[in-house]
């Protein structure tokens, strides 16, 4: 592949961030300090990281974008972005789900060791997105939305050895006596940077969204909590 540059965008979570790369080589990414700013911040940090690179966007080759789960209002800001560029200026979009890249970080961290790898992304309300993987980024079980406290399936996740949890729902299982000799990992926020990876798989697929017609991948309906006027 020659020398392609890629933007990455998250805004599943409540910081915004955004990465670019040359193929698989990280050049810089720059992520906001204020949380849930995705509206003011996310076109700002697109122009700011192609600017600082000699870039503009008219050099990029492709756009991929952190589909979730995640923040509801995040993802539909960060995609509509991510659309209008692809529509303007005719540039593919890969999806990454949130929970993969995760992942995917998770494994790098601790260096491939032969572990059982779990991201937990906090959905609020005890809830959490999740899913298992193994060394190799292979994804063992479904993407799921659980209860901590209620759901035992999600309880058997802990009763296998070497396992390792990460993500901001992390917060919690650190504490509680049921995981005393459970690994942390030091990965809690979701990053643009940790989509390369995924994204550069992808790309040499030609593995790309139809821009019309994709969505977030919202894992639980986002109008169920909404109440009726």
């Amino acid at each position: 592949m020659n020398k392609r540059y890629i933007l990455h965008v998250e805004t599943s979570s409540a910081i915004c961030s955004v990465s670019l790369s040359q193929n698989e080589q990280h050049l810089e990414t720059i992520e906001g300090s204020y949380a849930n700013s995705h509206a003011t911040q996310l076109t700002p940090f697109i122009e700011a990281v192609c600017k600082n690179q000699g870039l503009s966007c008219e050099d990029l080759f492709a756009l991929s974008f952190s589909a979730g789960p995640g923040s509801y209002t995040g993802l539909r800001i960060g995609l509509s972005t991510l659309k209008g560029i692809s529509f303007l200026l005719n540039k593919p979009i890969v999806f990454i789900n949130t929970l993969d890249a995760i992942a995917s970080a998770m494994i790098a961290e601790f260096d491939g060791k032969d572990y059982l790898y779990c991201p937990i992304i906090d959905a609020k309300r005890r809830e959490v997105y999740t899913s298992t993987y193994n060394n190799k980024g292979e994804r063992l079980s479904e993407y799921k939305s659980l209860f901590l406290a209620e759901n035992d399936e999600f309880k058997k996740i802990y009763n296998k050895n070497n396992i390792i949890l990460g993500g901001d729902g992390t917060k919690y299982t650190q504490n509680s006596l049921y995981y005393n000799d459970i690994t942390h990992s030091s990965i809690l926020k979701p990053s643009s940077k940790f989509l390369i990876s995924n994204a550069i798989l992808k790309i040499l697929k030609e593995d790309f969204e139809n821009k019309s017609f994709c969505e977030p991948f919202y894992l639980k309906n986002p109008f169920l909590n909404i109440k009726k006027q």
